[in-house]
């Protein structure tokens, strides 16, 4: 009888093995795939960083794009330092009435 119960716990320990090393096979197949697939497109990406294309791409950017910015940027520091002051104008009142 001492027999009959120690199968089914045995059972249930192999199949867990067996459970976690097929899903550990799985992950490592998964990410090595993953791991070539991004190695693949960064050849890629720097292959194009000679060509032609890619310097005019930056010059639009550089010349267009980042002046156009510029002023949304400056409005976005100046909420940011609005609200800190705020902050700290709360913080100050906070301190003082203690």
């Amino acid at each position: 009888m001492m027999e009959g119960t120690k199968l089914p716990g045995m059972g249930v320990l192999l199949a867990s093995g067996l459970a976690a090393g097929v899903f550990a096979y799985v992950m490592a197949r998964r990410t090595s795939r993953q791991e070539s697939m991004q190695a693949s497109a960064m050849e890629r990406v720097r292959g194009l960083s000679d060509l032609e294309a890619t310097r005019v791409g930056r010059e639009y950017f550089t010349s267009k794009v980042i002046p156009e910015m510029k002023p949304v940027l400056l409005d976005l520091l100046k909420d940011v330092e609005d609200y800190v002051n705020q902050y700290f104008k709360r913080a100050e009142k906070a301190v003082k009435a203690m």
